[in-house]
Formats: structure tokens, C-alpha cells, sequence
């Protein structure tokens, strides 16, 4: 079972104990200092759970709430912070939190809460096993949302359909017969330029967010793979 929370708590100390006290009651958990490295966790990474700080350097733990409720809208969202007031709770609950714990607070509170969301929430269900990520990329085979430092990259169908077989199959290179086929689902006819234009579009909105392009083999297709590594080695499809 999946039980993996991501802190993101700026003050040690209070990091320290609310690691302590979470993984004597059987979490896993991964801890950040701020928004910015929470960001590059969640792109690599699957957490059930999101324990937020407010007052982060960066970007604030409220903004960082709004951002993974936005990609991620079946997990469960705890802010932890020294605000109080009515005024920040609703703050807090319309950028997506679903829940609010004031400091200082009991440890014993906080995971009693864990363990009743996910009584009513079992893990299996709410971390969706489809999500596949490679360098910068994060793809969510379920809803079809594409993430680059998560954020929403716009794809029409066809240009997702590629790109994620593509992800699935990195540095891998593909003819234009062989994509025709199993993306469009006909043969090629050899003056069919579909392929051509689906790739250069889709090459064109990567390379204007992502580390990752879409290279051109001449003589035989096309293969994802780092910009920087124009001289890596290929293999070819069976």
C-alpha cells in the first residue's frame, strides 16, 4: 500500500518531529524545503498526502496548493501554518486545501486525520498507477494531461498519442510506416505527409517548455531524446 506523504516545511526543528512521529506510524515520508524542490518531487514521484507549510521561501505553500491541486485533484491537501484567522482558513480551502491544522497543534491530531481521510479514501484508488515521467515529462495515461515542470502542456489528440508513445519508448526510433500504423491505424502510401506535420508541431510546443525534442533520423524517422544529446546513440525499431 501506497503511503507516502511529501512535507514541505521550511523550519528544521518542526520538520524533524512531524517526520519522526509520521514514520513511527508507518508513513513514508519525503521532506522539502520549499515550493520549488516540492515541484521536481511530485514530477518524479506519487504522494497520497501533501503536508504544507504557508510561509515558504519562494513560491508560498498556498500557491504550491493551488498547483497540485490543479494536476493532482485526488489527493489530500493539509495545510500546517501559524495563520489562524477565519480569513486564511477560507484562503487556504478555496486554493484547493482540504484540510487546516493551526501551529502549534498535536502530532497525534495530525495523524488521526491522515488515517481517517485514508479510511474513506483507500490509497489504491485515490494514486493512479497510469502516470509515467521521463526527465522534465510527466504523463497521466488516465486524463490525458501532459506536465512539464507541472504545468499543462496543450496537445491535440494525435500529438498526445504520440508523445506518449514516444515516452514510453525513449530514444527509440520509429519510421514513419511503423507510427502511421499504430497511431493512425493505416498503412502509409508513401505521399502522406500526416506524420510529418503531426511531429513538427508537436516538436514545437516541446521545445518551447522541455529539455526534450523530437530528432529527425534522415533516411529513417523520428525518436525522442535530450536537445543536448545530438550525438547520443539510437537503436532503431524491430
Amino acid at each position: 500500500m501506497n503511503q507516502k506523504i511529501l512535507l514541505v516545511e521550511d523550519n528544521q526543528n518542526i520538520a524533524k518531529i512531524l517526520i519522526y512521529d509520521l514514520e513511527q506510524a508507518g508513513f513514508t515520508i519525503t521532506h522539502c524545503l520549499d515550493g520549488e524542490t516540492a515541484l521536481e518531487k511530485m514530477a518524479t514521484e506519487n504522494f497520497i498526502i501533501y503536508l504544507l507549510d504557508w510561509m515558504l521561501p519562494g513560491i508560498s505553500g498556498l500557491h504550491l496548493c493551488a498547483k497540485i491541486r490543479k494536476t493532482s485533484p485526488e489527493v489530500h491537501i493539509i495545510m500546517l501554518t501559524a495563520r489562524g484567522e477565519e480569513f486564511d482558513k477560507i484562503e487556504a480551502f478555496s486554493h484547493g486545501a482540504d484540510d487546516y491544522l493551526t501551529k502549534p497543534f498535536s502530532t497525534r491530531e495530525l495523524i488521526a486525520r491522515i488515517k481517517a481521510y485514508l479510511r474513506k479514501n483507500p490509497v489504491e484508488r485515490a494514486i493512479s498507477p497510469l502516470k509515467i515521467s521521463y526527465e522534465d515529462l510527466v504523463i497521466d495515461m488516465e486524463t490525458r494531461v501532459v506536465l512539464i515542470h507541472m504545468t499543462p502542456l496543450k496537445l491535440t489528440k494525435k500529438e498526445y498519442d504520440l508523445l506518449s508513445y514516444f515516452v514510453q519508448n525513449p530514444l527509440k526510433v520509429f519510421t514513419r510506416e511503423h507510427l502511421l500504423s499504430t497511431i493512425w491505424g493505416y498503412h502509409y502510401d508513401g505521399g502522406n505527409r500526416t506524420v510529418d506535420v503531426h511531429i513538427f508541431k508537436l516538436r514545437s510546443k516541446l521545445e518551447l517548455h522541455s529539455k526534450l525534442t523530437l530528432r529527425t533520423i534522415r533516411g529513417v524517422g523520428y525518436a525522442l531524446s535530450l536537445r543536448a544529446d545530438a550525438d547520443s546513440e539510437i537503436s532503431g525499431d524491430a
